[in-house]
């Protein structure tokens, strides 16, 4: 028996609803293939095809068993999953690796070493998930920052509170086996199938802290409150030890670097260490929201009934010369207060599992590089983002109450409100003029692209603006060498979007992996 895929399979939402979708996926193969010897395995993808308001379709692939003549004979594209074999180590004795960090690529990492017996140790700024949690909730319910434990620091990194989103556009086979694994650890099982798909910011701290107890469970350790604040190297350049703290050496021999594109003060200590860096461009914008119910009309018009889950959208412009656009957008969900460090105010986006929220969010964001931050400075980018958090902490009355403003009010720099979207972030929020935060330049390419997203969502203009999103990704780009270690320093390795490699959860962990990989095959414990 083998196994073989059939792509493009289309199932309009109209037959669907109410139906098991599995035994009409299985009945159009039969047609397919033109014979019933074969049995449904799983999706492997599913999608909407929402281009034709009046036929918006399921587009699915699926796994099919059947005998090897069978789909020899059909010429049936075989079906093959990622796995990983035998990892031959290296032969350069080591201590256990230290990584830095426990979002995405740290805890993958991680992951994977445990996995070949390397006992890694994993340093964490902030506090394990549920100690983390409690101080998130702390925040957006009185706004007291803890600048260590938030939404940016913290076990299971920014990823954990903004939504679980796992659309990647990288196209690499190891994004399997992370869905597998984070299946595995709690979550549902439609994030191995949907086109889209996404975990949930409350399913993601059960995830998130069954991934630290296998790793523990193969001889890891965590060290949660413990941040470093110092890289020693010996004469040949190769890292001996880390000061963590500002007080406790601990020495080691191999250092992952996952720290996380929001943590700046290790940037400006890994600059002074002389670890080569540069800036990167990045976006900037802010958090509109809409009701959900708009987005559902606006994208499913009359067969939003037969469609049982949000709408989503994603818009791009080039009219102006910058590139401005949406991303991370987050069906009824909340925009949330993502500030780190006093005296700054950021927000993003997160939805719950079930997307059952009022409002609709993403982000609208305009491309910026280092003709917009006024320097050459590897490190300008993070500064250029301290100036427009600041800005937005002080529009809020220097208390975390970010400010808002409806998108008709933005375009006629008037402070205007929304009659039917109440703004979802917490502390709380103040209506204000919001077109000043940024440049002249930056904000008519924000208005430039207005016109093209109504006319692609015709609810567009409805939107309500919180300020202000600044981390979109990181701003700076740590050099690597071709086994993914830091330029120069053969045993020292950034890893995932801290070191400006990767974007999201799945790039991350990919990451992740992939130092790993260099890792197991160069070294031995």
């Amino acid at each position: 028996m083998g196994k073989f895929i059939l792509n493009e399979i289309n199932v309009p939402v109209k037959e669907a609803y109410g139906a098991d979708i599995k035994s009409i996926v299985l009945e159009k193969a039969y047609s397919i293939v033109n014979d019933r010897n074969i049995r449904f395995i799983s999706f492997e993808k599913k999608s909407i095809d929402a281009r034709h308001p009046g036929n918006i379709c399921y587009v699915i692939s699926a796994v099919f068993e059947a005998e090897d003549a069978l789909i020899t004979r059909k010429n049936l594209k075989e079906y093959k999953s990622f796995e990983y074999g035998t990892l031959i180590t290296g032969n350069i004795k080591i201590k256990s690796p230290v990584i830095i960090g426990a979002g995405p690529s740290g805890l993958f990492a991680a992951y994977l070493l445990s996995e070949y017996g390397f006992k890694p140790i994993i340093i964490e700024r902030g506090k394990d998930i549920e100690r983390r949690h409690n101080d998130v909730i702390s925040f957006f319910n009185n706004g007291n920052l803890n600048t260590e434990s938030n939404i940016q620091f913290g076990e299971g990194g920014a990823g954990a509170y903004s939504d679980g989103k796992l659309v990647t556009r990288i196209n690499d086979p190891r994004c399997s086996f992370v869905l597998n694994i984070l299946h595995e650890m709690g979550a549902d099982e439609s994030i191995l199938y949907d086109a889209k798909p996404h975990i949930g910011s409350d399913i993601l701290k059960t995830v998130v802290s069954s991934i630290r107890n296998k790793i523990i469970k193969n001889g890891g350790t965590f060290m949660f409150d413990t941040k470093a604040t110092d890289i020693s190297f010996d004469i040949n350049n190769r890292i001996c030890g880390i000061t963590v703290n500002y007080e406790t050496y601990i020495e080691c021999d191999v250092v992952v670097l996952a720290i996380g594109h929001s943590a700046r003060d290790t940037y400006e200590m890994l600059f002074k260490k002389g670890i080569s860096m540069s800036s990167k461009p990045f976006s900037v914008g802010y958090r509109i929201e809409h009701l959900q119910a708009d987005i559902n009309e606006c994208r499913y018009k009359k067969q939003a009934k037969y469609i049982p889950y949000n709408a989503e959208y994603q818009l791009f412009d080039k009219t102006s010369d910058k590139g401005v656009y949406t991303f991370c957008m987050c069906p009824g969900g909340f925009v949330i207060n993502a500030s780190s460090e006093e005296g700054c105010l950021a927000t993003n986006g997160m939805s719950f599992k079930d997307r059952s929220g009022i409002n609709a969010n993403s982000a609208w964001v305009v491309s910026v590089d280092k003709s917009d931050y006024g320097s050459d400075h590897p490190l300008a980018g993070i500064e250029f983002q301290r100036i427009i958090e600041k800005k937005a902490f002080e529009i809020g009355n220097a208390n975390y109450v970010a400010g808002v403003q409806s998108l008709k009010g933005f375009i006629e720099k008037k402070v205007k409100r929304s009659n039917s979207i109440t703004p979802t972030i917490r502390p709380g929020f103040i209506y204000a003029d919001l077109s000043g935060i940024y440049s002249e330049k930056l904000y008519s390419s924000l208005c430039s692209s207005i016109t093209s997203f109504q006319k692609k969502l015709n609810c567009f203009d409805k939107g309500v603006l919180t300020a202000c999103e600044t981390r979109t990704s990181s701003p700076v780009n740590i050099e690597r060498e071709e086994d993914f270690s830091a330029k120069g320093y053969t045993n020292l390795f950034p890893c995932g979007e801290g070191s400006g490699k990767a974007g999201g959860i799945m790039s991350a962990a990919v990451d992740g992996l992939k130092i790993a990989e260099s890792i197991i095959k160069k070294f031995i414990i």
